[in-house]
Parts: C-alpha cells; sequence; structure tokens
C-alpha cells in the first residue's frame, strides 16, 4: 500500500488492495470516491467479489466512475458472467466505461495541467447549492410512533447555470448507483458523505448511555480538542485510544485547569479508565495501595495495566504561552512522539 500511495504522490493511482484494515464494504466504496477527490488523490476502487448479482452489477458501476475500472478476481475466481442473470448489464457497464474513454482522456489531461480531479464530489462543482428540509414528524402508533423526522437534503447541482456542462454526474442515490447502509447524505457546503456511524449504537440494553433510541447519541471520541482562554485558542490536545479518548483527554484537563499544572506533568500523571461494561483499567502501580484496595473492594471488575500503559491513550498538545507570546509543545510518554519547534 505504501508503494501504491508513492505512486500517488507520482501522479499514479491508489487502489484498495483488500489487505487486513481495508475497507472492503461496497457502501465505502462511494464514500472514499468522493472524500478522496477533496484532496486530489486518484483513489480506485476494484471489483474482487459480490454476495447477489445486485451487488456484482454495482461494484461494477462504482468503478465504471473511478479513475480505473479493475477486476482483480483473482482470488475468488469471479467472472462478468458469474452471475448470468445480470451479465447484461455488466456488459453495458463495461460498454459504458469504453464509449467514456476520449472523455476520461480529456479530464485526466485537466488534472495534469490544472489539478482538477477526474473524478470529484460535487461541492467542487462551480455553481453547487444545496438546502434542507425537515419532512414528517406526524405521530402514528403503527408507522411512527416517536413522531420521528427525516432531514432531506435538496440539491441544485449548477444553480442558475445552464446544463450544457461538459461534466457527467453520478448520483449515488439508495437502490440505484450505490447501495447499502450509509446515509447517502452530503453536509451543506462540503460535500462528502457521512458513514453510518449507527453501527455503533447499543441494541439489546434499553438502560445503556449509547442504547439506539430517540434523543440517544452514538459515542463518539472526536479529537483534537480546542480549548479557548479570552476568545484565543489557548490548548490543542488530542490522543489516540478508541474509547479510552474521552477519559484520557478528560484527566489531562484536569491536571491543567483544576491543578494548574504544565502540559508536560499533566500527561505523566497516572490514568484511568472506566469502561460502560464496568471494567475498571488502571496504572495500579502508580497510585497509593488503599486506593487500589478500596477500588478492588467497591468498583467491580479491574484490569490492572503497567506503569505508563499504552492502552491508556497518550495525549499530545500544544499550548499558548500567557506570559509571553511562545508556544508549548509536549508528547505522552506512553507512545511513540516528539514536541519539536523553532
Amino acid at each position: 500500500m505504501l508503494g501504491r500511495l508513492a505512486a500517488a504522490s507520482l501522479g499514479g493511482v491508489v487502489t484498495l488492495d483488500g489487505a487486513r484494515g481495508s475497507n472492503y464494504a461496497h457502501e465505502g466504496y462511494v464514500a472514499a470516491l468522493a472524500n478522496s477527490s477533496l484532496s486530489g488523490i486518484l483513489w480506485t476502487p476494484e471489483i474482487r467479489s459480490a454476495k447477489s448479482a445486485e451487488e456484482w452489477v454495482r461494484r461494477f458501476q462504482t468503478v465504471c466512475f473511478s479513475p480505473m475500472m479493475q477486476l482483480n478476481a483473482w482470488a475468488s475466481s469471479m467472472k462478468p458472467w458469474s452471475f448470468p442473470e445480470v451479465t447484461d448489464l455488466v456488459r453495458d457497464v463495461i460498454q459504458l466505461r469504453t464509449n467514456l474513454l476520449p472523455y476520461i482522456y480529456t479530464a485526466f489531461y485537466e488534472y495534469n495541467q490544472k489539478g482538477i480531479p477526474p473524478f470529484r464530489a460535487m461541492v467542487l462543482e462551480s455553481g453547487y447549492n444545496s438546502k434542507e428540509i425537515l419532512s414528517g414528524g406526524e405521530q402514528d402508533d403503527a408507522e411512527n410512533p416517536y413522531a420521528e423526522q427525516k432531514r432531506i437534503e435538496i440539491t441544485d447541482q449548477y444553480g442558475n447555470r445552464t446544463s450544457d456542462t461538459d461534466d457527467v454526474t453520478v448520483a449515488p442515490s439508495a437502490g440505484s448507483f450505490a447501495s447499502g447502509t450509509t446515509t447517502k447524505a452530503a453536509a451543506a457546503g462540503l460535500g462528502f458523505l457521512y458513514n453510518n456511524y449507527l453501527l455503533d449504537c447499543h441494541t439489546t440494553d434499553p438502560y445503556h448511555p449509547h442504547y439506539l433510541a430517540p434523543g440517544r447519541r452514538p459515542p463518539t471520541f472526536v479529537v483534537p480538542l480546542f480549548v479557548m482562554r479570552s476568545g484565543r485558542p489557548w490548548l490543542i490536545a488530542g490522543s489516540p485510544g478508541s474509547e479510552r479518548i474521552l477519559s484520557t483527554v478528560t484527566q489531562f484537563l484536569i491536571h491543567i485547569i483544576d491543578s494548574d499544572l504544565p502540559i508536560c506533568e499533566s500527561m505523566r500523571k497516572p490514568r484511568l479508565h472506566y469502561s460502560p461494561e464496568g471494567i475498571l483499567s488502571i496504572e495500579a502501580g502508580r497510585y497509593h495501595p488503599e486506593i487500589i484496595a478500596h477500588l478492588e473492594d467497591n468498583a467491580g471488575e479491574l484490569s490492572i495495566r503497567e506503569d505508563y500503559s499504552y492502552y491508556l491513550g497518550a495525549i499530545h498538545a500544544t499550548l499558548r504561552c500567557r506570559s509571553k507570546d511562545e508556544f508549548q509543545g509536549a508528547a505522552d510518554v506512553r507512545r511513540d512522539g516528539i514536541a519539536l519547534g523553532d
């Protein structure tokens, strides 16, 4: 993958190789194609296999409108005609790609000369406009017991511009170009597709804080964190660690704001994390033995972690000094990192 990324920086194409950690979900293809255009990367998916005839056609449609149309089915031995009932549709998509070649050559020339991505999100188009409306909301015990509303984005791709554009517009809507569980919604003025983060909601325990229900929210661990002071950015901090990010950043801020400690000392303080499942992970060797004994008796299940545990996040932070026009930076010793500056 690194080699392919290097090739991309030299004008090549980044492909999804299906290796461990890659997202091979078809709905992810559509989002990635739109999002990668925002950075000018020529990212392209590849066709390997499918669970149904419909999905097989959708994958061909997706790669038809990507930088490189590629069937890479050496592992599955799949062929364009592996689903006989849709062979004609697959043939039509392949023919469409062939017919588009003169246009694609022109689009790649524009990319080479002007940096315009040949396949791009609509937000990059001149005259793109969108607005949102709320639909529904009427309560119905059978169809809509919670009086839920739908947020609908209405887009005018060309604004007041006439439709004699040279661009080809592909609409990834449900049941059409793309099928799956993505939201099929783009942020107004931004153009990237949201993923389906509702998958992280809990569905078995109604009392869980992230249970899927009206008014509840899925867990989110978005960083970096921005702290303002007197209307100016004062502190920027972030950490890896998945669900431990929240507790890591919170403890760091407590030491900074409540204890008035320097950022380097704040990130070195002992750390713990209590999960929604009731497991307390703690750097036990750095707390007083009486505290550990009390927690063992009262805090449920303890997961003893080593000192300066890799598991409990790693703060990296930059702080604006209050007494002089300078910045301080620090990297947590729990993981790799270093602070550099002039």
